[in-house]
């Protein structure tokens, strides 16, 4: 029974060890790194953006028009809306697939992933 826990232990040190080499685990949380700041990161980054300008540049714009306080209750309406469907949510999560997409095509997949990426349809 030694024996064969042993020879488990071993094949198991065997396959596992090259899985988790320092330069793949290096690798994997450059991917990780990258998948985050794409879904997450930049996404916010640019909720936060927009939403700076058009806070900055809302009160210029509708004096400069001569817009009503009826024109931005209809805004307001259209907004709630948009926030009803949640359209911002299902916006945001799209542009970071979006970016992710982007992110995969520069990235060269290596080692453990080399045989699920194929070029059949790009």
């Amino acid at each position: 029974m030694p024996a064969v826990i042993a020879a488990i232990l071993g094949w198991l040190a065997r396959v596992i060890v090259p899985l988790f080499g320092l330069s793949r685990l290096f690798g994997f949380f450059k991917q990780l790194l990258g998948f985050g700041l794409m879904t997450v990161g930049l996404p916010l980054a640019i909720n936060w953006g927009a939403f700076k300008v058009a806070q900055a540049t809302a009160p210029s714009i509708f004096a400069h028009l001569g817009l009503t306080s009826h024109t931005v209750a209809l805004t307001g309406l259209a907004a709630w809306l948009a926030n009803q469907l949640s359209l911002p949510f299902c916006i945001t999560v799209f542009m970071g697939f979006v970016a992710q997409a982007a992110v995969m095509k520069l990235v060269k997949f290596g080692g453990i992933f080399s045989r699920f990426r194929t070029d059949r349809y790009s």
